[in-house]
């Protein structure tokens, strides 16, 4: 867990060089775990409509956990058949994989710091909220947002030592509706 840690700190100090870090040591757990939290809020509906009548609420929340790690392994496999379509495969599935899932640190972040406001922030302020609030949480989604794609055009660029317009097609490709 501390090293997970440590990985997220450099994500935000020096994103190239903990990508690099983590690429070299080809861990998919931290990943998996990274990768299933950032798209778990993302895959909810699937999730409750697969799950919910199998066997409640337990089902519903185990199985989402699946959903969302087959949904990270549906993006990646994406980001990889479209670097191979493109000609730029010399990374491996699974090492692109090792990287993905620390690509969804920042809408962890933003996810949580949703979740916070909504459960903590008491409903009659919510109302009375005025346009600088509302400012404040475009500009830190906004922000996370802008992160996300930063830390996925690198995770790209260290997977397949490639750098310039290349990335920019892959992830264009990839994350066209995803």
């Amino acid at each position: 867990m501390i090293a997970m840690w440590a990985d997220v700190k450099g994500l935000m100090l020096e994103p190239r060089d903990a990508l690099e870090a983590i690429l070299a040591r080809r861990a998919l757990a931290f990943s998996a775990i990274l990768g299933v939290a950032g798209y778990y809020a993302r895959t909810l509906l699937i999730g409750e409509i697969l799950f919910a009548p199998l066997g409640g609420t337990a089902a519903y929340l185990a199985g989402n956990c699946l959903i969302a790690l087959g949904w990270m392994a549906l993006v990646v496999s994406i980001v990889y058949t479209s670097a191979r379509l493109t000609g730029h495969h010399s990374g491996r599935w699974r090492e692109l994989f090792a990287l993905w899932g620390y690509t969804q640190v920042p809408f962890t972040v933003l996810t949580v710091l949703a979740g916070s406001a909504i459960l903590l922030i008491p409903v009659e302020w919510r109302r009375e909220l005025d346009i600088g609030w509302i400012a404040l949480g475009v500009g830190v989604t906004f922000l996370l947002s802008l992160w996300g794609l930063f830390l996925k055009l690198e995770a790209i660029r260290v997977w397949s030592g490639r750098a310039g317009w290349f990335r920019l097609v892959v992830v264009a490709l990839a994350l066209s509706g995803v």
